[in-house]
């Protein structure tokens, strides 16, 4: 009687067991994961040209200008600039926005990215990479929810998206670029606190991503979620995407904490302004959620 005891004491305080299923998993029912390119340099030489040349036309010297560049390329690293605002207002009468000015500045996806190998064959870079939005910067991204891409624009209605899936597993049937990689969901928002490496000019590096998926049986849904401490596929509280994962709960949770205490939402996230199911949510209780943080 007492082991009876001790086992149903044990089974009420954790309810759950995890045990492992196969060692032989099928990769295809493993989604594809996004690939995020960024340049480190967040200004390109030959497209800032123009843009100082308009600093200087409304009485911006050349060296302030340059300083004014280099420091909106410090928004993507919340480091102190010493730009005075005075200059920096004037970027704003030129019709500059953040976002605007480091799309300008940034690299374009077809300079940066020259060579793309898809399933062992060379292929066109511009057709599976897109321009995305990341927390340092813009960015190219392959894989990457249509939603991220800086050109999409939201259909009248939702339309599923679908993942891709192969077949094997190797160099020749995965994806291969000449340039530093960060590996994600396709769903998830790309940030730091996923796998990243940083590559030197020259180096040929392989990525080996080892995924674990992790099911459970329909009767865990009966167990209380203060005892099973997980969320089920249907259960997420995310309003940004149908997908529930933990990157995009801590973003969510980020930019939460951003409205509360700025009261703006920051150029590397999605203009939820054009998302009508942002609206009514409770911690929007403003306008902050169509308000962009200004910089100057």
């Amino acid at each position: 009687m007492a082991m009876m005891e001790l086992s149903w004491i044990r089974f009420k305080t954790t309810p759950t067991i995890t045990t492992i299923e196969t060692t032989t998993y099928p990769i295809w029912n493993v989604p594809f994961p996004a690939v995020t390119v960024c340049n480190i340099n967040k200004v390109d030489r030959s497209r800032s040209k123009n843009i100082i040349n308009s600093l200087i036309s409304v009485g911006v010297a050349r060296q302030e200008a340059n300083d004014l560049l280099a420091a909106m390329a410090s928004m993507v690293s919340y480091e102190p600039t010493n730009t005075s605002s005075e200059n920096e207002a004037k970027l704003g009468q030129l019709g500059y926005s953040p976002a605007k000015m480091l799309l300008e500045l940034n690299q374009p996806c077809d300079s940066l990215i020259k060579h793309c190998y898809w399933l062992g064959s060379e292929v066109a870079c511009a057709k599976f990479f897109h321009v995305t939005k990341t927390h340092v910067g813009f960015c190219c991204s392959f894989n990457a929810d249509k939603a991220m891409h800086v050109d999409y624009k939201a259909p009248a209605r939702p339309v599923p998206s679908s993942n891709i899936r192969l077949s094997g597993a190797g160099k020749h049937v995965g994806l291969s670029v000449m340039v530093d990689i960060a590996p994600e969901s396709p769903n998830d928002f790309p940030a730091d606190s996923d796998f990243e490496d940083t590559l030197q000019p020259g180096w040929d590096v392989d990525f080996c991503v080892t995924p674990i998926p992790i099911e459970s049986s329909p009767s865990l849904e009966r167990v209380p979620l203060s005892q099973r401490k997980c969320f089920m596929p249907n259960e997420g509280i995310l309003q940004s995407n149908n997908t529930f994962s933990l990157n995009l709960c801590m973003s969510e949770c980020r930019l939460r904490t951003i409205i509360k205490l700025c009261s703006c939402v920051p150029f590397y996230y999605v203009d939820f302004s054009k998302y009508d199911f942002w609206i009514d949510l409770a911690w929007f209780d403003d306008e902050s959620f169509s308000l962009r943080c200004r910089y100057y």
